[in-house]
């Protein structure tokens, strides 16, 4: 296992399927915002789309379900 502690500014990329985590934040109160991009060549639109739950879990989508999906929907 390697620990990354990155500084302002910095950014970090992986291969999707390798197994990641964040450490907690190391002072108590503080917030870790970061920014999440998934990116997938156009041909694998026909797999799904990702979707939110209300809870704030997300998850992929069939194409032939989109229409049932709410306002939770962001392509």
């Amino acid at each position: 296992m390697r620990e990354f502690t990155a500084k302002k500014g910095d950014v970090l990329l992986w291969y999707g399927r390798l197994m990641h985590r964040g450490s907690p934040p190391r002072a108590e109160g503080s917030r870790r915002p970061g920014l999440i991009g998934h990116y997938a060549p156009i041909f694998e639109r026909r797999r799904g789309y990702f979707a939110q739950t209300p809870t704030q879990e997300h998850f992929i989508c069939p194409p032939h379900k989109i229409g049932t999906l709410k306002a939770e929907r962001s392509e």
